[in-house]
């Protein structure tokens, strides 16, 4: 974002998507029980969608777009999925065993306009901020937490779970009208400091707010073993599920992905890069870049840490392209691609 500052007027058009799933291949993100394909990494797993299709207006300081953007991330752990494959008959019955279940999902797309400018308070500094005003197309959200317990002597479960959805496209009896979109506010900002070889930099993406009037919305609890009173006096027991829909207007605040990066002038035509970008309900994902200038050529190589995708890149003369995976058969978790070039018109 530090460089839509300095751009020379004119438009540009750019496309880019970036995906990466821990526990499945990418070409599998489609199929029809994708539960019984998972193979996830030990410890945290992370999945996230980020494409966007963009034309901009550069003009000076100021920034104009109209976008159209998908976004998706998940983030759980290996204990998880692992239940979730026991749940379509994978998995050791011999043993009891024990999980504790986390799911954070959010969903969005939709389509609208960004407005940005950059600033100059002292030389070396820039500060670029940006807002983006969306109508959201679809909303979807899930939570699941709780523990679950297998007995293998008597092959039974006993659980303790909680689930909250929200999804546009959900249906119950008895439901209402609601609104046939939603609305977002996002904010962005960046800040870049020189010193010599040094460029430090912070930024922050996706900060504000995303609203839908009547989201259709279901909480459970999903229990076993469960000896509690109703309101007659009468015992409660054997298995549970108690749930309630509704259809309140709904507001999330979007704390955003925030990152960090320095980078090193090893000398005027290269340097090296580290940089740190966090993931909600995940942590830190980390990266490295080496840039290399050729005449009018810009060359990149990135490695991304926890995806293990490396991506190539290249900007000549207005044009830029950037290619990543983390390999290059049909069973890749990790790819990227972007292009952009401007228009003269």
């Amino acid at each position: 974002m530090a460089a839509q500052g300095s751009a020379a007027a004119g438009w540009q058009l750019s496309v880019r998507s970036e995906r990466h799933v821990d526990a499945l291949p990418l070409r599998d993100l489609g199929a029809e029980h994708p539960a019984e394909l998972l193979e996830p990494r030990s410890g945290r797993n992370v999945g996230y969608i980020e494409d966007e299709l963009r034309l901009s207006r550069s003009d000076g300081l100021w920034r104009w777009s109209l976008l159209a953007r998908q976004s998706a991330s998940l983030a759980t752990d290996r204990a998880t999925l692992d239940l979730a494959a026991r749940a379509q008959g994978r998995g050791d019955a011999t043993r009891d065993q024990q999980w504790q279940a986390r799911v954070r999902y959010t969903q969005f797309s939709g389509a609208g306009v960004e407005v940005g400018r950059s600033f100059v308070p002292a030389q070396g500094l820039q500060v670029v901020a940006a807002a983006q005003v969306l109508q959201l197309q679809r909303w979807r959200e899930r939570t699941i937490d709780g523990p679950v317990q297998y007995a293998a002597a008597t092959g039974t479960y006993s659980f303790d779970l909680r689930s909250h959805q929200g999804d546009d496209s959900k249906r119950f009896p008895f439901q209402q009208s609601y609104a046939a979109h939603g609305a977002g506010l996002l904010l962005h900002g960046s800040v870049a400091w020189e010193a010599g070889a040094w460029q430090l930099g912070a930024a922050v993406r996706d900060l504000g707010w995303l609203h839908w009037r009547g989201l259709p919305q279901q909480d459970l609890v999903l229990s076993t073993d469960t000896q509690a009173v109703d309101a007659d006096g009468f015992v409660i027991y054997q298995p549970l599920v108690q749930g309630q829909n509704s259809q309140a207007g709904t507001t999330r605040t979007s704390s955003g992905w925030w990152s960090a990066r320095a980078l090193w002038a090893l000398d005027p035509q290269s340097s090296l890069e580290g940089s740190v970008q966090t993931r909600r309900g995940f942590g830190l994902l980390p990266a490295l870049a080496w840039r290399q200038q050729l005449g009018e050529v810009s060359l990149l190589a990135r490695w991304r840490v926890h995806e293990q995708r490396l991506t190539l890149g290249l900007d000549w003369r207005g044009l830029s392209l950037r290619y990543g995976t983390d390999r290059l058969d049909g069973a890749a978790h990790s790819r990227e691609l972007a292009l952009a070039g401007t228009l003269d018109w």
